[in-house]
């Protein structure tokens, strides 16, 4: 089915970004005419450009090329549930596709062990890198790793010490490097539901010997990420982190009452400078009228 709808649509003008909806023609039981109908999705669609069918289903390779790449169709759903394709450069389809799926992650012995599968079919798995968070730096570091086939999955693990690779502060990224349509495109390493609350309730982290400590991150779509900075003894430990979770739990209580108060907050990164883009918005907002500033607060760790 998806081979027959690529060839029709691929015959057709599109171009990336623009998106094709399929419609099907019934005769109307009284006139006769043709009467065009979309084709629905059993499943709820909470905003226009739900990608839960992209991240789900291969993306179908099309005839057609923008700037000498390929172009696929990745599927997605309208608010009204109806099927629609996204016509996508192979790279932009690849980042949303859910092509690279995480199933352990884990400490061993200080090293990082990250077990994850990827369709043997459909990709040629090339290597397994870190990539360094930056507008300006593509930084990328190799990981080792070995890779078997199993039930059409190519199985990868991947162990690593955090003292042999050259890492600094802060994001660092998690992709497995494959060939799509004869593209490099670079897949995140995604996390499922379950694995993201753990993450978000636990305290997964690698201290190193040079006061440095590298612990797990969730980054947007749900992807595998780590952080990497100093440690700090009284803050990265399990009673903090509980006193963090006992906080949302407080939060989620009395939220009714405090979000009536309009409370600002104001901070930089880990709560402990006064002198980037916090405090200066901090500093404008302490020059308005009174009535203006009145809960407008500024945190930070004397």
């Amino acid at each position: 089915m998806q081979a027959s709808i690529a060839e029709a649509i691929s015959e057709c003008y599109f171009r990336s970004q623009e998106v094709l909806r399929i419609l099907i023609e019934v005769a109307d039981p009284e006139t006769g005419r043709p009467v065009p109908h979309a084709v629905a999705v059993k499943a709820s669609g909470k905003s226009f450009g739900d990608d839960t069918l992209a991240r789900t289903f291969r993306p179908i390779s099309t005839s057609r090329y923008e700037a000498k790449e390929p172009l696929v169709l990745s599927p997605f759903m309208d608010p009204n549930n109806t099927l629609c394709f996204q016509g996508k450069t192979a790279r932009d389809a690849i980042y949303d596709f859910k092509s690279v799926i995480l199933d352990e992650l884990s400490n061993e012995n200080g090293k990082v062990h990250i077990s994850c599968r990827l369709r043997s079919g459909d990709f040629m798995l090339e290597s397994v890198i870190l990539r360094y968070r930056s507008t300006t730096d593509d930084t990328e570091i190799g990981l080792p790793y070995d890779c078997r086939v199993e039930d059409g999955w190519y199985i990868i693990e991947s162990v690593f010490d955090p003292k042999d690779i050259p890492l600094r502060e802060v994001y660092w990224d998690a992709f497995a490097v494959i060939r799509f349509l004869g593209v490099r495109c670079e897949a995140r390493i995604r996390l499922s539901s379950l694995q993201c609350l753990k993450l978000k309730l636990g305290n997964q982290q690698w201290r190193l010997d040079n006061g440095k400590v590298l612990f797990t991150h969730i980054a947007k779509k749900d992807g595998l990420s780590f952080g990497f900075r100093d440690y700090y003894p009284d803050l990265d430990t399990y009673a903090f982190r509980a006193k963090e979770l006992a906080a949302f739990a407080v939060f989620a209580v009395l939220h009714p009452y405090w979000k009536r108060k309009r409370v600002w907050l104001v901070f930089e990164k880990y709560c402990s400078l006064a002198q980037d883009n916090g405090f200066y918005f901090f500093e404008y907002c302490m020059s308005l009228p009174e009535e203006q500033r009145e809960h407008i607060f500024y945190v930070i760790d004397k």
